[in-house]
């Protein structure tokens, strides 16, 4: 998920970096103000039920994705909001976008120190 993350900001020419946290706290992130946006990976509800004590957004994967477009769906019918503009809350489903857990290119990652 972070490799889509971040292959989604460069192709948009977005700076960015990486944080790693044990908890995603508003007042640890305050503590970095560089940032204009945040998007965290750990969690898709941490975004829906606690981004608004954040001060700057707390994306997912999957709004990030659909702010920014998503370059293979835009031009389809099942673009990444799917068919009727429902949001989904797939994150643990089978053959979903590249912001879910089990999409195929989140298969056979090799765990690195």
């Amino acid at each position: 998920i972070l490799g889509h993350v971040r292959s989604l900001l460069r192709q948009r020419g977005k700076r960015s970096f990486v944080v790693l946290l044990s908890e995603i706290f508003p007042n640890k992130l305050a503590m970095m103000p560089q940032a204009d946006v945040w998007v965290q990976i750990a969690c898709p509800r941490l975004s829906v039920d606690w981004g608004h004590f954040f001060r700057k957004p707390l994306l997912s994967a999957f709004e990030l994705t659909a702010a920014l477009g998503d370059s293979e769906g835009d031009e389809k019918e099942d673009s990444v909001w799917g068919k009727g503009g429902v949001y989904p809350m797939d994150f643990y489903r089978q053959g979903s976008g590249p912001w879910t857990n089990y999409h195929e290119g989140n298969r056979g990652r090799k765990i690195t120190a």
